[in-house]
């Protein structure tokens, strides 16, 4: 069994929830498809894999995956303009039907 904590890959983007919500989301379809088997995570804050924006998920992939060097960077530059105005409308694109959705993910027999 593999398990683990999600939401420590993205304490360092907190009070940044879109973006948190997308490292989850790219971190558990990768994470599932290696192996792991159990994850610690709020079905009702994660946002659809499929869903994410091309350029946050790219951003988020290359940090999660170790792809560039200079990911880290690449995502704390484009991190505020996802972050939103506090109106939701930046989560709302990320998130939309996530609750509904997430719940199969989480759900895949293994």
């Amino acid at each position: 069994m593999i398990s683990g904590g999600v939401s420590n890959v993205s304490f360092s983007f907190r009070g940044n929830n879109p973006v948190r919500e997308a490292i989850h989301s790219a971190f558990l379809y990768h994470a599932i498809r290696a192996g792991l088997t159990m994850g610690i995570v709020n079905a009702g804050q994660l946002a659809v894999y499929d869903d994410l924006p091309a350029e946050l998920r790219e951003a988020v992939e290359d940090v999660v995956l170790n792809r560039r060097s200079d990911g880290t960077e690449r995502l704390l530059d484009i991190a505020d303009k996802y972050k939103g105005d506090g109106s939701g409308a930046a989560k709302k694109e990320i998130s939309s039907g996530a609750v509904g959705r997430s719940t199969s993910v989480l759900s895949t027999p293994w």
